[in-house]
This record gives structure tokens, C-alpha cells and sequence, in this order.
């Protein structure tokens, strides 16, 4: 009696988890938080979608702009998978049911997912001002706690994390966020100054992702690399950015450091006007975390740091200000 009951909680066990109907070998997914002043250019990223190398991979976009709300497999052209009322794409439930239908469709290796929108870190106090995926007919985003949950879940449901994770919005690259998402995703890409209109050059960033034989590091770096180039005189002009490559699993490390080094730099007469030499552009409330603890600790303790940040940012590419070393911290 006991081993047929065994038995039927396994069976329900299985039953409940999804099984995915297809195979692929690289999942691209796409959160366009396009209902908004962003939303001509979602439509040029979607061209560029169309255009970009697909061998084995799958490109899966939910699209929320101010005509309505859909998901789309992307190849050569537009495929619309569903079509749903205009959703809140500030709602973490959209998000979350997105991501479990791309899941729950499609087994594959290795996924990348990109949040697109408009982006204002972290988010710390409430709802006011600060997040990502900001929808403007429900006055609603995404806050970062949010996103962890929903990843959370997803990790839960599927037994996996995202590989992944591309910030293509303003002001996302933080300590703050890479240390919140460190358990559902191993790399975070992005900026941790503004994003220009034209965002990431998706054909090259899709293909870059679709030719890759190389680690889940190599790839994200190279991703960074294509992003950089497309605006160093690239096939996006000419535009001072910053993009950079975080590993999650150093940032317990990075948070121990700081929680050390707290009384030191409480203990300094000129901690604020340090501060104020490595404030992010429209968007003081961040500073540069590298520029400023260099500047701030002795020789020991820079040091230590130094050989921590190393791990921590993989990659940095700047053409923006030499301030800026791949990575804020909140600091108003």
C-alpha cells in the first residue's frame, strides 16, 4: 500500500512539472516593454531580429506596445504565436507567465533573455521611480525584487537558471542588481549609464549568440563586445557608451567587502565630496562602485578589492568617461 502510494505522488509529481514539446539547442527571449515613447524603435529591433542568423535557435518575444500585447517567434519575419489584450508589462505576472510559456515549449541549452524598456535601477523605496519595463498605459514597471521573484519561480518550476540575463535599458549595470539576481542567473549584461535609442544591435547580438561554441563567459563577452563596437563607429554610428559583463557568483563576495570596509569609510571626513567625483550622469544617486572605493581605501584594502573586482566584471568596454569602470553602487 505504501510503495502504490509512493507511486501515485510521483505520478502526480510528474504530471505537474511541463514537458517541453520542442527541443532546441539556444533560446533567445525578449521582455519588450514597448508601450511607451520607445516604441518605434521596438519595431527597428524587430526588423533586426529578422535579419540575424538563427541555426538552431529560437527567438520568442513578447511584444507589449501600445497596439496591444503579444508573443512572437521572430525568423524572417513576424510570426504571432498569441495574441492577448493589452497587458502590464509592469505586471510581474506577465512576465512570469512569458517566461513559463517559452520554458514550458521549448527545451533548451542554453537561454538568454534580454529585458528591454525603459530602465532606472535598482528600485529601493516602494514603487517611486526606480525599475525597469515601464508601461505607460498602466502607469506600472517592473521593480528588480519583482524580477528575482519571478526568476525564482522560474528556476523553481524548471530546475534552471537563466544563462543569460541583458539589460538593454538605461542604468541597470549595479551591484545592487547583479547581487539580488545572483541565484537564477549566472551573467548580467548591461550599462550603468544610459542606453542610446537604438539599443542593442540585435542581428549581430543574435548571431553573435547563434555561432557561439564557446562557454556561457566567452559568449557574454563577446555579446558585450558586438554592443560596443555597433556604436564605436559601428553599424549604429558613433555614441559614447558603457556595456559591461558581471559574474553573479562573486557578488556574496563583493557584498562582504563592502559590509567590512562600512565603519572605514563612515570614519572619513571626505567620503561625500569623494562620492560626488563619480556620480553617474542623470542619475546621481549612483555612483561609480570601482572609481570611488580606489579612491577612497589604502593601499591593503584596494588591493583586496581589486583582485575581487576582477572576478566580478569579466569585461568593461567604455568610450564614455574613464570614471566609469563597468559597475555602480546606490549611494544618495
Amino acid at each position: 500500500m505504501r510503495v502504490r502510494f509512493l507511486a501515485l505522488i510521483l505520478l502526480i509529481a510528474f504530471l505537474s512539472s511541463p514537458v517541453p514539446t520542442n527541443r532546441v539547442d539556444k533560446l533567445f527571449l525578449v521582455y519588450m516593454a514597448a508601450d511607451n515613447n520607445l516604441y518605434i524603435q521596438g519595431m527597428g529591433d524587430i526588423l533586426e531580429m529578422e535579419k540575424a542568423k538563427k541555426d538552431n535557435l529560437k527567438v520568442i518575444a513578447l511584444v507589449d506596445d501600445k497596439t496591444g500585447t503579444r508573443i512572437e517567434e521572430i525568423t524572417d519575419r513576424e510570426e504571432i504565436i498569441e495574441e492577448r489584450k493589452n497587458e502590464d508589462s509592469g505586471d510581474p505576472e506577465v512576465l512570469f507567465k512569458f517566461l513559463n510559456f517559452a520554458l514550458s515549449t521549448y527545451q533548451a541549452n542554453e537561454i538568454v533573455l534580454v529585458m528591454w524598456g525603459h530602465g532606472d535601477g535598482r528600485n529601493f523605496k516602494g514603487r517611486k521611480g526606480k525599475g525597469i519595463c515601464f508601461d505607460e498605459t498602466h502607469s506600472d514597471f517592473l521593480t528588480i525584487g519583482e524580477i528575482r521573484d519571478v526568476l525564482s519561480k522560474i528556476k523553481e518550476r524548471f530546475n534552471r537558471k537563466i544563462d543569460v540575463l541583458i539589460f538593454d535599458a538605461c542604468f541597470m549595470q549595479s551591484i545592487e542588481v547583479s547581487y539580488e539576481l545572483r541565484d537564477y542567473v549566472d551573467f548580467v549584461l548591461g550599462s550603468q549609464t544610459y542606453i542610446p535609442l537604438d539599443g542593442l544591435p540585435y542581428d549581430e547580438v543574435i548571431t553573435t549568440f547563434s555561432e557561439n561554441k564557446s562557454d556561457l563567459k566567452t559568449l557574454s563577452v563577446n555579446i558585450a563586445e558586438a554592443y560596443f563596437n555597433s556604436y564605436n563607429n559601428g553599424s549604429q554610428g558613433n555614441e559614447n557608451v558603457t556595456f559591461s559583463v558581471i559574474d553573479t557568483s562573486y557578488t556574496d563576495e563583493i557584498k562582504n567587502f563592502v559590509n567590512s570596509i562600512i565603519p572605514i569609510l563612515i570614519s572619513k571626513d571626505d567620503v561625500l565630496s569623494v562620492r560626488e567625483k563619480y556620480e553617474v550622469p542623470m542619475n546621481e544617486k549612483y555612483i561609480d562602485f570601482i572609481s570611488f572605493i580606489n579612491d577612497t581605501l589604502d593601499e591593503n584594502k584596494t588591493f583586496k578589492f581589486i583582485s575581487l573586482i576582477k572576478n566580478l566584471v569579466v569585461v568593461e568596454f567604455n568610450n564614455f568617461d574613464s570614471r566609469f569602470k563597468g559597475v555602480s553602487i546606490y549611494f544618495p
